[in-house]
């Protein structure tokens, strides 16, 4: 698990061939996203990466429910 600003969010990380998925999902709602990266990139970034991923579309989501 990662955290930002208190909240906590599940991290996946799966090898395909020369690349990374990411895969983020806060476990309070089910959302989930996923991005790719480089095999050599930071795993950190990669994360903050997917989390504002994650935390953009929750604001979308939430604003379509609006």
């Amino acid at each position: 698990m990662s955290s930002s600003n208190d909240k906590q969010y599940l991290i996946e990380y799966t090898v395909v061939g020369n690349a990374v998925k990411i895969t983020a999902m806060d476990p309070e709602t089910g959302i989930e996203v996923s991005t790719m990266g480089p095999s050599y990139m930071d795993r950190k970034l990669m994360a903050n990466a997917a989390i504002n991923k994650l935390e953009y579309k929750k604001r979308k989501l939430k604003e379509q429910s609006k």
